[in-house]
C-alpha cells in the first residue's frame, strides 16, 4: 500500500515519533566518534569511587577527600562501576544516559511552559547539538547528570503548580524526592531551589491556591537536606577563600558580565578559533564575531519579543527561564571564586528555549525560519566535529592514552618513568596499568621503590594541605627521596602535564633534575608532555 503525502506528514507530526526521533539523535551525536575520547584527571579519580565498599564509606569519603560534592551521583556511580566494569564506555555511559534524558526532559519542560509541540521539539533539538552539553554529556564526571537532575527538579516543579487538587499530594511528594535528590547531587541545587521559591512569591496570585502546601513542601525540604548543609557551606568557604566578596560595585558588574559571557561562550563555541580550519585566522575571527553577535541578537530578540507579544500566563515562562540564568549567576558574582562554568551546563535550556524564540519572533516565513536553524545546527556540528578532531574543549585537553601509548612503544624504553605531579597518576595508571589503580587508590603501591618502574615526587611535610594548590598555595617536593630515585638511573622519561605549573609553579622538579640530567626530546600529547633524559 503506497502511503500519500499526508499520511507521511502526520506520521512525523506525531508527538511520539519526534521524541523518538529526537531520542536518536541525541543518541547518536553523544556516541558519535566515542572511542577518541580519553580520561582526563578528574574522571580517573571519579574511578576511585568505585572501589570503595560502602554506602558508610562513599559518604564520608566524599565529604572529606578532594572531591568535595554530596554523594548521590558518586553512590550511583559506585554501583553503576560495581555493575558494568571500569572499561571507558562503562565509565561515561552514566554521562551519556544522562545526557540524553537531558535532552528528553527539555522536550518536556518546553512543551509544559509554552504548550507548543514545535518550539519544545527545535529547543531541544539544538540542544542535543550544544558543543556545552555534549562535552560534558561524554565525560565521566557528574555534570551530565547533574544537569539533568536539575531539568527534572524542574518539571516536576511545573507539574506540581498545574496540579489538580487529586493528585497534588502526589505531584508535590515527586517534586520534593527529586528536588533532595538535587541537593544531594551538586551544591548548586540551592540556587536553582531559590529561583523556583522567588518565582513562586512572584507570581502569589497566580499561585495563591497553593502557598499553603508549598510551605510545607519547602520545610520538608529543608529537613531532607539539612544534614548536608554544613558540608555546603565548609565546601563554599573551602573554595573562595573563606567566601570572600567583591564589595566594589565596578568589580561586581565585572565579574558579572565575565560569567554572563562565559556562558554564552560556553553555549556558542569559540567560533572564531573553530572556523580556522576554514578560513585565516583574522577573517575567522571577525566571521566568528559575526555570528556570535547575530545569535546574540536572536537570544535577546526571542527575550524581548516574547515578552511584548507574550500572553499573561506566558509571562511567567520567560520570568522563570531569566532567573535560571540571573540569579545563580548573581549570586556567584558576590564571590566569584565559587563560579564554576561546568555548573552551568544546564543553560542549554534557556540558550536554546530564546533562540528557537527569536527565530520564530524575527521571521516570519516557514523557509526561513528552516535556513536559520539549519545554520545554527551546522555551527554545533562544527564545533563538536573540531572538538572531537582537536582534542579540544576551551583549552587543550590531557592526552594521557596518547602518552602511554607512547612510552609503551619499545623504542622509547627508558630505566625509569618519573610522573611530576603524584595525583596525575590516576590517568596514567588507568593507562599504564589499570590492574594496580585498586591498590594505588589504596596508597599500597610502592611508588618509589627499587622494584617500580614509575615513580613519583612526595610532597614535603612542610607542605600546607589545609589550602588548595590552584588557590596560590606551593605543594612542595621532598627533593631529597626523588635524589634518592633518580641515582639508580641514567636515562629516564619525565611525564609532565598542565598541572605542574599549578603544583610547582616555580619550576622546582625540572630545576632539580637538570642539575645532573640534559634534556634529549619533549613530544606533546594535549597538555601532557613526555621528556626524555639523560645523565650528563
Amino acid at each position: 500500500m503506497k502511503l500519500t503525502k499526508k499520511q507521511v506528514a502526520d506520521f512525523f507530526k506525531s508527538e511520539r515519533v519526534q521524541v523518538i526521533l529526537l531520542i536518536i539523535i541525541a543518541t547518536a551525536v553523544r556516541l558519535f566518534q566515542l572511542s577518541k575520547e580519553t580520561l582526563w584527571l578528574d574522571e580517573a579519580y571519579t574511578i576511585k569511587v568505585v572501589f570503595w565498599k560502602s554506602l558508610p564509606s562513599i559518604i564520608a569519603n566524599v565529604h572529606h577527600e578532594a572531591i568535595n560534592h554530596p554523594p548521590l551521583f558518586f553512590i550511583i556511580y559506585n554501583v553503576w562501576g560495581k555493575i558494568f566494569g571500569i572499561s571507558e564506555f562503562a565509565l561515561i555511559s552514566l554521562s551519556i544516559i544522562s545526557g540524553i534524558l537531558f535532552v528528553f526532559l527539555m522536550y518536556l519542560i518546553v512543551k509544559e511552559l509554552f504548550n507548543y509541540r514545535g518550539v519544545a521539539f527545535m529547543s531541544a533539538l539544538l540542544a542535543s547539538f550544544s558543543l556545552f552539553h555534549f562535552h560534558f554529556s561524554r565525560e565521566a564526571v557528574q555534570y551530565s547528570f547533574f544537569p539533568m537532575m536539575i531539568l527534572l527538579s524542574i518539571y516536576t516543579f511545573l507539574l506540581f503548580l498545574k496540579s489538580k487538587p487529586e493528585k497534588r499530594i502526589t505531584t508535590w511528594a515527586i517534586y520534593i524526592i527529586t528536588t533532595a535528590a538535587l541537593f544531594y547531587t551538586h551544591y548548586y541545587a540551592f540556587m536553582i531551589i531559590l529561583v523556583q521559591n522567588l518565582v513562586f512569591f512572584i507570581f502569589w496570585k497566580k499561585n495563591s491556591k497553593l502557598i499553603k502546601y508549598w510551605i510545607v513542601m519547602q520545610l520538608i525540604l529543608l529537613l531532607l537536606i539539612s544534614p548536608e548543609l554544613s558540608y555546603m557551606y565548609t565546601n563554599a568557604v573551602r573554595h573562595s577563600h573563606g567566601l570572600s566578596k567583591t564589595t566594589v560595585f565596578i568589580e561586581y558588574a565585572g565579574s558579572f558580565g565575565y560569567q554572563i559571557k562565559d556562558v554564552f561562550i560556553k553555549n556558542t563555541g569559540e567560533l572564531g578559533l573553530v572556523l580556522n580550519a576554514f578560513f585565516k585566522q583574522s577573517v575567522a575571527s571577525i566571521v566568528g564575531i559575526i555570528l556570535s553577535g547575530i545569535i546574540a541578537l536572536l537570544i535577546l530578540g526571542g527575550i524581548v519579543l516574547s515578552w511584548m507579544r507574550s500572553k499573561k500566563e506566558n509571562v511567567f515562562n520567560i520570568v522563570f527561564l531569566l532567573l535560571l540564568v540571573f540569579v545563580p549567576i548573581l549570586i556567584t558574582s558576590i564571590s566569584p571564586e565559587v563560579y564554576r562554568a561546568k555548573g552551568f551546563v544546564f543553560t542549554a535550556l534557556i540558550y536554546s528555549v530564546f533562540l528557537v524564540l527569536g527565530i520564530r519572533h524575527l521571521f516570519k516565513s516557514k523557509v526561513v525560519r528552516i535556513i536559520v536553524v539549519g545554520i545554527i545546527l551546522l555551527i554545533g556540528i562544527i564545533n563538536i566535529a573540531h572538538s572531537i578532531g582537536n582534542n579540544y574543549f576551551f583549552g587543550e585537553q590531557e592526552d594521557w592514552e596518547g602518552a602511554v601509548d607512547f612510552l609503551k612503544q619499545p623504542e622509547q624504553k627508558a630505566e625509569l618513568i618519573l610522573v611530576e605531579v603524584r595525583y596525575t597518576l590516576a590517568p596514567f595508571f588507568y593507562y599504564y596499568n589499570n590492574s594496580i589503580l585498586e591498590d594505588f587508590f589504596n596508597g599500597n603501591f610502592p611508588l618509589n621503590s627499587s622494584k617500580s618502574d614509575v615513580i613519583t615526587v612526595n610532597f614535603s611535610s612542610e607542605t600546607d594541605y589545609s589550602k588548595e594548590y590552584y588557590r596560590g598555595n606551593r605543594l612542595i617536593p621532598d627533593l631529597k627521596t626523588l635524589n634518592e630515585s633518580l641515582e639508580r638511573t641514567n636515562d629516564f622519561w619525565l611525564v609532565s602535564s598542565i598541572h605542574t605549573k599549578f603544583a610547582y609553579p616555580n619550576n622546582d622538579i625540572v630545576n632539580f633534575i637538570e642539575k645532573d640530567f640534559e634534556k634529549i626530546s619533549k613530544t606533546e600529547f594535549g597538555s601532557v608532555d613526555v621528556i626524555r633524559y639523560k645523565r650528563k
